[in-house]
């Protein structure tokens, strides 16, 4: 993270204005030119209380009285519609960093609504000219106080392209019926830059073969198009043993929005994926400007089998005494669970020592693999005998199917 400031302002031309270019058109400030003392005519000024214009602009700096900070001096030959800009000194690398401007602004005339002056956050991407991201004030405040206003400005909400070039800046426009009466203050500047990067996948946690995916990024750090986009098992596509390339999924893109639909996979792209499997924490990664982008998922398997309705079965109902297991005998049974509709069952209490039987109904959808599936009952730690399903591939409505030791679970 990069953090420029906090700018604070407190004495007149002091390192923290030093740091910023000043322009008027009332005075013919130019850019370079250090900040004016108080009271000078149509300047960007310095002042630490409200002693210069009566009722109009800040009484103090945001950090109370006194305390410094800046204002636009708009007496006379100021008039409205001048404007007046401070441009920070730095480029901003808006490539490698989603960069936050925030600031203090004070807008007061002498009656409520007589100073219409506004400034904006604006920055310049490689020269290609100012555009204004943010607007603040435009009616004055009540003479009888001095408020001033925090504003964060996220400078990606730009929607220009990015560039490693950025600069950034606060134009002031003084407008009033009075032109004396459209001071404007500003103080308390801090510009913070933070990693570029995905911010958010929704949803979080999808299905591998039917999501609808928005990926969202932090800075316009996405090419309008031509992104490539991976389901990984690391961070990094250097660091993973295995990704899959889901790039044909793309519906839209833009420079900080990409949209998958996980339908338009291939029947080879959905193979991979599935070898990939869910079982650990994955990851979302889009190689786009500046390099790679990840974000963590969870990613699920659609259901491979649902409960199903049988007239063998009669839901929620005990088990009944079946042959025992070695070492036990029937009267060592606890009745246990018939279940074809609720999963997990209702609770079973078995004795110390004691066994149980367990039986589901079950079908398998069409989002099954041909692949063996074994069966647990999830809490348990030791099995002798997994019960185990293997489909293989269907012909016409059929599924074919091998079981084995499948009519039965014994829980002890």
């Amino acid at each position: 993270m990069t953090t420029h400031g906090t700018f604070t302002f407190d004495a007149e031309n002091d390192s923290d204005c030093q740091r910023f270019d000043f322009t008027s058109d009332g005075n013919g400030q130019t850019s370079g030119v250090l900040i004016s003392g108080p009271g000078t005519a149509a300047d960007f000024c310095h002042d630490t209380n409200g002693g210069n214009s009566a009722n109009v602009g800040p009484d103090f700096g945001q950090g109370g009285d006194p305390d410094g900070y800046l204002y636009t001096e708009c007496s006379s030959p100021g008039a409205s519609g001048d404007e007046y800009t401070m441009t920070f000194d730095t480029l901003l690398d808006a490539l490698a960093e989603q960069w936050q401007f925030n600031f203090y602004w004070c807008q007061r005339g002498p009656a409520a609504g007589n100073n219409d002056a506004f400034c904006e956050v604006q920055i310049n991407e490689d020269g290609g000219g100012w555009v204004t991201v943010a607007t603040f004030g435009g009616v004055g405040e009540d003479s009888t106080s001095t408020v001033w206003n925090y504003e964060s400005v996220d400078l990606s909400e730009s929607g220009v392209n990015v560039d490693e070039n950025t600069q950034v800046r606060i134009r002031i426009e003084s407008q009033s019926e009075t032109s004396w009466h459209a001071d404007f203050g500003i103080d308390t500047v801090t510009i913070v830059g933070s990693p570029a990067g995905i911010t958010s996948v929704t949803p979080s946690e999808f299905d591998m073969d039917n999501a609808d995916i928005d990926i969202t990024s932090s800075g316009d750090v996405f090419d309008a198009s031509g992104n490539d986009v991976y389901i990984s098992d690391a961070d990094t596509l250097a660091g993973s043993a295995n990704e899959v390339d889901i790039s044909s999924a793309i519906n839209t893109e833009s420079t900080s929005l990409i949209n998958l639909d996980l339908t338009q996979l291939s029947a080879g792209e959905l193979a991979s994926l599935h070898t990939l499997g869910p079982s650990a924490t994955r990851y979302i990664i889009v190689d786009a400007v500046g390099g790679e982008y990840s974000y963590p998922i969870t990613l699920h398997r659609p259901e491979a089998f649902v409960m199903s309705l049988s007239s063998e079965f009669a839901p929620g109902a005990t088990t009944v005494q079946l042959l025992a297991p070695a070492t036990k005998t029937t009267g060592d049974f606890n009745a246990g669970r018939i279940e074809e509709v609720a999963n997990p069952a209702t609770a079973i209490d078995i004795t110390d020592e004691n066994y149980t039987e367990v039986e589901s109904c079950f079908q398998a959808t069409v989002n099954s693999r041909e692949v063996q599936y074994d069966f647990r009952i999830e809490g348990l730690d030791t099995y002798t005998v997994t019960p185990q399903l293997t489909i293989s591939a269907a012909v016409g409505n059929a599924m074919p199917m091998a079981m084995n030791d499948f009519r039965r679970r014994r829980v002890q």
